[in-house]
């Protein structure tokens, strides 16, 4: 199972640790641990049920190295050999 982390998911998870930082309130901190688990398992659901169907198969290039904040160029192949056919939905 691949879990792809958008950045939304991240600031999203990282807000979860706030209430841990106003460390004189307990139920805060219970909020949060309770806010990231749901979140947590809420990207595991949507991982399985984001699941590519049969005879789907895809693979990822990228370069060598990669640098934080230079641009990359990542190419994604797909492969289908059910006789099905797939359509691909590019959102980003």
């Amino acid at each position: 199972m691949h879990l792809f982390l958008r950045d939304s998911f991240t600031f999203l998870f990282a807000l979860g640790f706030v209430p841990l930082a106003l460390r004189g309130v307990a139920i805060a901190a219970l909020d949060g641990i309770c806010y990231d688990a749901a979140l947590l398992l809420t990207a595991v659901i949507d991982a399985r049920l984001s699941r590519l169907p049969a005879g789907v198969a895809y693979q990822e290039l990228l370069a060598a190295r990669l640098a934080v904040g230079a641009e990359t160029e990542v190419q994604i192949r797909f492969r289908n050999s059910s006789t099905h056919p797939v359509s691909l939905n590019h959102q980003g």
